[in-house]
């Protein structure tokens, strides 16, 4: 399906979209990542004129890109795979692309029903040149699906810096369907990639809610991107993924915590100038106890 075909709001639902019930399917990647069936409209009038110069962010990309064709120790020399990493740091890295992040977690006894919600949102716009992202998050409860996992881990509650409501199921389908109409409308100012760490169990989750997203959505899976590097298994984690990026984070149990942080990493593995400060490509990381061995890494 072109992006011709999806004028206005008539959206799809994600259950009847065609999507892999596999964990980490490398085909359902290619058809849906690499294809040709995703948003992909031409430049208007209306569309939103970054005020940078892309030529530098296009450089480094290219230089990265370079590195990782030529120097045989990149865990993704030789890899077709590394034209999809190409590909989202294309479209993140320049401040092209806003990334809409929904992360839900379900009922303990009855995994159809969403207890929680979280949306993180990043507009590059108007903060092209920022030091740090400003970054949109929310955080739902559910009324009618009390929280039934473990006491224990339960941080349902704990929203560190972001805003909770309480919502009914019909609100918050209602309150999530607007912001997807609003962000994915083909005349949005922007492109926009729907973010997930796990898109088919949000999307089976979105399908049951009620929300309906079109299957020619832009996606960045932060799951299957960082498999690239480092392998289709439970290291994938998010929260494996995160250690790996340098990034530190704090309750990814509580949906609007998992929504952030899967925004921060996208960001961070869309960027070749972190991806080379952290070693993502490396075949091989040395781990000592040596104090010369960590100042060394500190100091480089």
């Amino acid at each position: 399906m072109s992006s011709d075909d999806c004028v206005g709001n008539d959206y799809i639902s994600s259950s009847s979209s065609g999507y892999s019930d596999s964990f980490i399917n490398f085909d359902y990647y290619d058809r849906y990542e690499l294809g040709d069936n995703e948003d992909d409209r031409d430049d208007s009038p209306e569309v939103y004129a970054y005020p940078v110069d892309s030529a530098q962010f296009e450089s480094d990309i290219k230089d990265y890109m370079d590195k990782i064709e030529s120097e045989s120790y990149h865990r993704l020399n030789g890899c077709a795979q590394s034209q999809t990493l190409k590909k989202q740091m294309d479209r993140v890295y320049p401040r092209y692309s806003v990334l809409f992040c929904i992360d839900t977690k379900v009922n303990k006894g009855d995994k159809s029903k969403i207890t929680e919600l979280g949306i993180a949102i990043y507009d590059p716009r108007h903060q092209e040149l920022a030091l740090t992202p400003h970054i949109k998050k929310i955080h739902i409860l559910v009324v009618e699906q009390p929280y039934s996992r473990d006491d224990r881990t339960n941080e349902s509650k704990d929203c560190s810096g972001i805003q909770s409501f309480t919502f009914t199921e019909k609100q918050t389908r209602w309150f999530v369907q607007r912001l997807v109409d609003h962000y994915f409308d083909p005349a949005f100012g922007t492109y926009c990639s729907l973010v997930s760490h796990d898109f088919e169990f949000t999307l089976r989750s979105l399908g049951v809610l009620g929300v309906n997203i079109m299957p020619n959505v832009r996606r960045l899976d932060t799951q299957i991107l960082f498999a690239l590097t480092h392998g289709p298994n439970k290291k994938s984690s998010l929260q494996a993924s995160l250690e790996i990026v340098g990034q530190p984070y704090a309750f990814l149990d509580n949906a609007g915590h998992s929504a952030y942080y899967s925004v921060m990493l996208a960001l961070k593995l869309c960027d070749p100038c972190v991806r080379f400060l952290v070693g993502m490509n490396e075949r091989i990381t040395v781990t000592s106890g040596d104090l010369n061995v960590i100042l060394n890494g500190w100091i480089k």
